[in-house]
């Protein structure tokens, strides 16, 4: 790895740990939030400008999380249709999401992601403890009697501060460089990934609402009077705002609980997107790693991708006009 190289992954940890900063004004459970204040001849370094945009950013996130929850708000349809796609891409459509730390995750264009490449980046020969692992992972998740198995793939979304555009800057540290840069803006970026859904039990995890004691408080209003409506109509607002508080857990205060959705310690900041069903076989006889079965996928429109498990933020109430 060149120096060049090597100061770009610099770059990259050093916009994730300006990140941290982010999650930790979130989480933390102690003290108050804290803005810049500016006087007349008060010199100011890197550190107090980073805090002025952690607490914008951190109030507003703080606002949206607590309003709204977190889940696509708009847009982000997955499709992997059947026709003329030999390789089952899967196209994840335009949109906007909100994760359970108020950021806002943007996807401006089409992305695409193959389920074909990604089980050929594991049907390697397990050279390495990492690469048998990840090959083993996904054969004892496919599910299913024998000639009709499936693997059951889960695609997600994920915040990912990405640092660009560099620029001259003062060395920072002990160095001595007349050709020093830094990156002169961190892009609010994203990461659109595939995990398996089934364990080796063929158990599936997906996302759980929260409301269903709520919902059944709605269900039991029916066949009230108008006075025991409004009083119970009340106390449902009351425990829906009660219950919406969350924070970090005692034992890991530097994420928030994991959902049912989640598989890893790490992936508790992704949004569920979609479930993708692809139908597969082994590779042979002797090999159970599963490869595509193209003689299943005999109906062109059908689409494999099921985008009704997702949360959502829904207002139906949101006007949107239409056009003429």
């Amino acid at each position: 790895m060149g120096s060049i190289d090597q100061q770009l992954t610099l770059d990259q940890q050093d916009a994730a740990d300006r990140e941290q900063r982010y999650i930790d004004s979130m989480l933390s459970m102690r003290g108050v939030p804290e803005r810049l204040h500016y006087a007349a001849g008060v010199l100011l370094d890197t550190e107090d400008f980073e805090d002025e945009q952690t607490y914008h950013r951190s109030r507003l996130g703080r606002a949206l999380a607590a309003l709204l929850g977190f889940g696509t708000l708009a847009g982000l349809k997955a499709e992997c249709k059947v026709g003329d796609n030999p390789g089952l891409e899967v196209k994840v459509a335009p949109g906007l999401a909100l994760d359970r730390l108020g950021r806002l995750i943007e996807v401006r264009r089409t992305q695409c992601l193959k389920v074909a490449d990604w089980l050929a980046a594991r049907a390697g020969s397990g050279a390495s403890a990492v690469e048998l692992e990840r090959r083993n992972e996904v054969t004892s998740s496919v599910v299913g009697a024998t000639g009709a198995k499936h693997l059951l793939l889960d695609v997600w979304l994920r915040y990912v501060p990405c640092a660009h555009g560099r620029t001259p800057a003062f060395a920072a540290g002990p160095f001595n460089a007349t050709d020093y840069t830094v990156p002169a803006r961190l892009a609010d970026g994203f990461e659109i990934t595939f995990d398996v859904a089934a364990d080796p039990t063929g158990a599936t995890r997906l996302p759980k609402n929260a409301l269903p004691p709520l919902d059944k408080q709605l269900s039991d209003m029916e066949g009230m009077s108008d006075d025991e409506r409004a009083n119970a109509r009340a106390q449902w607002m009351i425990d829906s705002v009660l219950n919406a508080w969350v924070e970090a857990p005692e034992d890991s205060p530097q994420r928030l609980a994991l959902l049912a959705e989640h598989r890893t310690e790490t992936s508790w900041t992704s949004i569920f997107l979609a479930r993708i069903d692809v139908p597969v076989k082994p590779t042979s006889d002797a090999d159970p790693f599963p490869q595509i079965d193209a003689a299943r996928l005999s109906d062109p429109t059908q689409d494999l991708a099921n985008n009704h498990l997702r949360p959502v933020v829904f207002i139906p109430t949101a006007w949107r006009g239409q056009a003429a």
